[in-house]
């Protein structure tokens, strides 16, 4: 498993990624709803802020244990399912 800093590293290089993406769909789409490609950036933003939050104040389970790899790695399979399901909406536009 990879430590903290790296998972925090690693999920805010690929939303700075993922809104670069949003970025050109707005400047090469001007036409296009800006409203609904600024809404799937903040949901961008939202589940970089919930994940990072999860990472930096996990939820310790019974007993007081620290969390194990398999909590670290269900936060990175929701914040990549999540943020999929985002950038399905943003190629749809």
């Amino acid at each position: 498993m990879a430590n903290r800093r790296d998972l925090k590293k690693d999920i805010n290089f690929l939303t700075s990624e993922m809104l670069m993406q949003c970025d050109v769909k707005l400047y090469l789409n001007p036409e296009g709803d800006k409203t609904k490609v600024l809404e799937i950036a903040e949901g961008l933003i939202a589940v970089k802020d919930s994940a990072l939050s999860q990472i930096c104040k996990p939820e310790y389970v019974q007993g007081g244990s620290k969390p194990g790899k398999k909590y670290f790695k269900n936060v990175v399979v929701s914040f990549v399912e999540k943020s999929n399901e985002l950038l399905e909406k943003l190629s749809k536009l």
